[in-house]
């Protein structure tokens, strides 16, 4: 049931975004959220925006220090 209520809610999420002309697109990975992160965007060079959760970057205090590289 857990699956299904995550599959729903990036489901209204596009949906949402689709209806407002935003592009948007998940990933997932089974590497650390950064390596992952980084992974992503040397593949793709399109990707002009990554939000994460403050659960990701433990509110914030990891972001700055790990991301900048990308």
């Amino acid at each position: 049931m857990h699956g299904e209520d995550y599959e729903k809610k990036l489901a209204a999420i596009r949906d949402k975004c689709t209806r407002s002309g935003i592009a948007v697109d998940f990933s997932t990975a089974a590497m650390d959220a950064v390596s992952a992160i980084k992974n992503i965007m040397k593949q793709n060079t399109r990707i002009d925006m990554v939000l994460l959760s403050p659960s990701v970057t433990n509110d914030g205090t990891s972001a700055q220090r790990y991301l900048t590289s990308l």
